[in-house]
C-alpha cells in the first residue's frame, strides 16, 4: 500500500498498542484503523488496471501459402 502523504511504500508494524502503519520515506505514522485500510485499499485498487476492460485478441495460426 502506498502513503497518502508522499506515496511512499506502508509498512504494518504492530506494538503494545495495536497495528499502525508506517511510511519510510517521509516517516509518519498512521493507525490501522478500519477508515484508513479502507483509503489506502481504493487509493491501490484505483492504481490497478481493470482486467475485465482488458481486450482480448485471438490470434490464428498462419497457414503456408505453398
Amino acid at each position: 500500500m502506498n502513503c497518502p502523504c508522499c506515496s511512499g511504500k506502508l509498512l504494518r508494524h504492530i506494538d503494545r498498542k495495536g497495528l499502525y502503519w508506517y511510511c519510510p520515506s517521509c516517516r509518519q505514522t498512521m493507525p490501522a484503523s478500519e477508515d484508513v485500510n479502507q483509503l489506502l485499499l481504493q487509493q491501490e485498487n484505483s492504481a490497478k488496471p481493470n482486467p475485465q476492460s482488458w481486450l482480448y485478441i485471438h490470434e490464428q495460426p498462419i497457414k503456408n501459402a505453398a
